[in-house]
């Protein structure tokens, strides 16, 4: 089996002689900004999951996060039911390819998938709860790797089969995460305003994956980004619309959303609202 993280750093060599080519190819006020853009994920860029409200909760209540096979493993020990048939069903669409890239590594079920983050939201093609994690946390980690994208779609192949070939070409070790993010955008940074360069790293279905192993409670919370639509939903659904009759599944958000409120002026975690 492979060492995803061992391959990130024999990769170094090979993404800093690519920046360096990029840095080549273009004007001198162009690599200066490239440049800058690097110095800047370098220093600010930190890892946000994209998760559901009551995965907050579950942090907030003492819990630790749960990857998928782990609340995989959870859920059958609790129903009785098959752990890989209850995989099957939370992965849905993207089973095969899930289990398919774990397999191919050393400890693949304890992965944690998240995303670079340099202000804003998370990928809206995920939950819209944004878990983003401490900078210290993030220094803590000894095993931590990027990829420019999902896993599950830029290192498959056509087939749909997993590529090693392509997965050793893109991936980098976090230290060098500056210069995979550089490199990819490097045609777009000089045409953007600074005010805009974390759209670049993440915005819509566009993201750098961040590939960790560690434990994450509440302790390595920074904070909660929500959407304004999604907070203001809730917010209505919880305190202005109370003639309403809401369905028992209206009535679980609402005490959800009540929770975090309550633990968000206790300040026990920091809600930002974007």
């Amino acid at each position: 089996m492979l060492n995803l993280f061992e391959k990130a750093l024999a990769n170094s060599s090979a993404l800093e002689d690519a920046f360096k080519a990029v840095l080549a190819g273009m004007s001198d006020d162009d690599g200066n900004v490239i440049r800058d853009f690097a110095n800047w994920i370098e220093q600010q860029a930190l890892i946000s999951i994209g998760t559901k409200l009551f995965v907050v909760l579950e942090l907030l209540n003492g819990r630790t996060y749960q990857n998928t096979y782990e609340r995989a493993e959870e859920q059958a020990r609790l129903s009785g039911r098959d752990a890989k048939e209850i995989l099957r069903e939370q992965l849905n669409t993207y089973y095969e390819r899930r289990i398919a890239f774990d397999s191919k590594f050393e400890d693949g079920k304890k992965f944690r998938y998240a995303a670079l983050n340099a202000g804003g939201l998370g990928p809206s093609v995920f939950s819209p709860y944004c878990i983003v994690l401490k900078g210290s946390f993030q220094s803590s980690l000894d095993h931590i790797a990027c990829l420019p994208g999902d896993s599950l779609v830029v290192t498959f192949s056509d087939d749909g089969s997993f590529d090693e070939p392509l997965f050793e070409s893109q991936i980098a070790p976090h230290s060098r995460r500056h210069l995979l993010a550089a490199k990819e955008r490097a045609t777009e940074i000089p045409t953007v305003a600074r005010e805009e360069w974390p759209s670049l790293i993440l915005s819509g279905s566009r993201y750098f994956e961040v590939i960790f192993m560690g434990e994450v409670t509440l302790d390595s919370m920074q904070c909660v980004r929500v959407p304004e639509p999604e907070y203001t939903a809730k917010w209505d659904l919880t305190f202005q619309n109370l003639i309403a009759n809401p369905n028992d599944a209206e009535r679980a958000l609402a005490h959800d959303f009540l929770q975090l409120r309550r633990e968000q002026l206790a300040g026990r975690v920091i809600v930002e609202v974007i």
